[in-house]
Formats: C-alpha cells, sequence, structure tokens
C-alpha cells in the first residue's frame, strides 16, 4: 500500500510518523488489496484534526477525527 502523509500547520516528526504507519497497517489486517492511503494531519484555530482516505480495489473508506490536543 502506498502512503502519502500531509501535515498543515504542524510538523511531521519520526514518532508521528510511526504512529501513523502502525495504524495503517492494522487496516491492512481486516482488508484485502489496499491501495493507497492518503493522511492529512491539520490544526485549525485549537483543534488538532486527522483526516485519512483510503481506497482499496473496489471500495473507499474515509475518515475524520478532531480533538483539542
Amino acid at each position: 500500500m502506498k502512503i502519502h502523509l500531509t501535515a498543515r500547520r504542524l510538523k511531521i516528526t519520526g514518532p508521528i510518523e510511526h504512529y501513523v504507519m502502525q495504524k495503517l497497517e492494522k487496516a491492512e489486517k481486516y482488508f484485502d488489496h489496499l491501495v493507497w492511503a492518503q493522511v492529512v494531519l491539520f490544526i485549525e484555530k485549537r483543534a488538532h484534526n486527522a483526516e485519512i482516505i483510503i481506497h482499496g480495489a473496489r471500495q473507499t473508506f474515509r475518515a475524520l477525527a478532531a480533538a483539542g490536543d
């Protein structure tokens, strides 16, 4: 699976990148033939947001999460 990691108003450190990769490996256990994943981490005002799009053979998944820190 090809992974594209992007950050806005945030610096991607080694531990953040490792955490994202670790979570995406879990998705590969449950779904066959995942083609690519796009992860966007960004900060808007006081909320930390994460958006992920995973594209498989016949399906696309999108998730958005927000937290205070």
